[in-house]
């Protein structure tokens, strides 16, 4: 009788902070988003323009948070153990070729 093993199949870098707040600098956008909407449509424009000023704030900070999350990400593959001369299979992504 064989025994099964029980380590995973990947083994996941830990979730870095910047990840974390590039989740909820976005999340906070698209909320406050979906919300100016339905106030608009509720016509409660008061409340609607008050908001705008935390709207200001979220739409300088989501470029931030995009530019931090992105420049990133070449060093998380990298120490993830996958080579960027590595053929894009090893992604599965599908067709062969270079990652980069």
């Amino acid at each position: 009788m064989r025994r099964r093993s029980t380590s995973p199949v990947f083994k996941p870098l830990p979730i870095p902070g910047y990840l974390y707040l590039h989740g909820i600098v976005l999340t906070s956008w698209f909320v406050w988003f979906t919300m100016q909407t339905f106030l608009i449509q509720s016509r409660r424009t008061a409340l609607h323009r008050r908001l705008g000023v935390a709207g200001a704030v979220l739409a300088v900070a989501v470029p931030f948070a995009g530019l931090l999350a992105t420049s990133q990400v070449v060093g998380r593959v990298v120490a993830s153990g996958i080579s960027l001369d590595a053929d894009a299979s090893v992604l599965g992504i599908g067709g062969g070729g270079p990652v980069v």
